[in-house]
């Protein structure tokens, strides 16, 4: 069932057009009050959040750190931390980072799975879930991209 997390944003939020990066965040900061339902804890630091710290260079753990100690810090300050202890990215960087990840599981490695997903979860295979990102959009009670 379709279920909206108050202060969870859309995996497709984005921060200087790097997607992913701002749910990051959130989840970070929600599992740190003990807001964040219990379904998610175990894809902390894993799936989109590790391409995302691979990516910048960084581990999770510091990353959750700096954000959770510093809830005064916006994702562009956060995100400017994490190049600084890491690696800066280019505009190329972020955008097949991007594309990359908002368009998972759609046809490639990850299609079967998601396939499976959808039918153990009982969602709709007709189409309208073609990414792990719409996926998750369904999920938490959005319109999958481009269907609203």
């Amino acid at each position: 069932m379709p279920s909206s997390i108050p202060g969870l944003r859309s995996p497709y939020a984005s921060t200087r057009g790097l997607v992913h990066f701002p749910r990051l965040l959130d989840k970070a900061r929600l599992h740190a009050k003990g807001l964040l339902p219990e379904a998610y804890h175990g894809a902390l630091g894993r799936g989109f959040d590790r391409r995302i710290c691979e990516l910048l260079r960084v581990s999770y753990s510091e990353l959750v750190s700096q954000s959770v100690a510093h809830p005064e810090h916006d994702d562009l300050a956060l995100l400017a931390w994490a190049e600084s202890r890491g690696r800066t990215l280019t505009e190329g960087d972020i955008e097949i980072c991007s594309g990359y990840l908002s368009k998972r599981g759609w046809r490639d490695d990850a299609s079967a799975k998601l396939q499976d997903s959808l039918s153990t979860l009982g969602y709709p295979k007709d189409g309208s879930i073609e990414t792990f990102f719409d996926l998750i959009e369904y999920d938490e009670g959005r319109p999958p991209r481009g269907t609203a």
